[in-house]
């Protein structure tokens, strides 16, 4: 939250998508942060969410956003909203060229057709919905295929991580990194990971000491287990295989 004032403070911005649980400083505050500086009065900010509850949205319009998506964010619903709050101006359209200017602009040659994709993800990647994660997309393999990578590369020992800090009693920071998970596997697709992740958070606001809170980072391990070997051969990784080796679980919720 606090970067996110930074950098809307400093930089100018058409919309803000707002996550409501950081570190340091959450949605809310960092929102009425904003709007307090006159320049961003009109300035769309836009809640995302896990949680579609209409308290929750009220309370966001309430703090000063003007909109509220739940995740897994729809993309459609994602574009829609954006487009109704986006308050650019159309540019103007360019003067027509006079006929003399048009007749000196050279002819463009054919071009050849484009070359085969290298990024073409299989058909099939265990654990994910390569379909609805497509359609996040809009059907782009080269960008589902970094998102994947991201996701394998730091969220594969989240579970164990989680396991530390709840051993270590701290339980905000546990439920905050199953809450950012929960997000992440959900734009991604990653059905089995995002179920467990959720049931997962949903325990640790109820309390660490519950038994359920087990058996759910047991689901949420054999989970990520899944995802881990579908993505190693999905993606041609050569050290995605090599077990829970990665020197990081991810980064702080932001």
């Amino acid at each position: 939250g606090q970067v996110a004032v930074e950098m809307v403070s400093a930089t100018p911005y058409d919309a803000v998508l707002m996550d409501l649980q950081m570190p340091v400083m959450d949605g809310y505050e960092a929102t009425r942060i904003i709007r307090a500086d006159a320049r961003h009065k009109d300035l769309p900010i836009i809640a995302m969410t896990a949680h579609a509850m209409s308290s929750e949205r009220d309370k966001c319009l309430a703090t000063g956003m003007n909109d509220h998506l739940t995740k897994p964010i729809d993309p459609n619903r994602l574009y829609t909203v954006l487009a109704a709050w986006n308050a650019r101006s159309v540019p103007a359209p360019r003067p027509a060229m006079p006929p003399e200017a048009e007749a000196d602009i050279p002819a463009v040659e054919p071009t050849l057709p484009p070359a085969p994709p290298t990024d073409a993800l299989p058909d099939i990647i265990q654990g994910i919905n390569l379909s609805e994660a497509r359609n996040m997309v809009r059907g782009n393999d080269a960008i589902l295929r970094r998102l994947l990578g991201a996701f394998h590369e730091k969220y594969m020992d989240i579970a164990d991580q989680i396991a530390a800090l709840l051993d270590d009693g701290d339980l905000e920071t546990a439920a905050r990194t199953a809450h950012t998970l929960k997000g992440v596997s959900g734009n991604i697709r990653a059905e089995r990971v995002y179920q467990a992740a959720k049931a997962l958070d949903d325990q640790l606001r109820s309390g660490p000491g519950t038994p359920e809170v087990a058996a759910c980072l047991a689901e949420l391990s054999s989970a990520l287990d899944e995802v881990r070997d579908s993505l190693a051969m999905a993606l041609g990784s050569s050290t995605a295989a090599e077990g829970k080796s990665s020197p990081q679980a991810g980064e702080q919720p932001g």
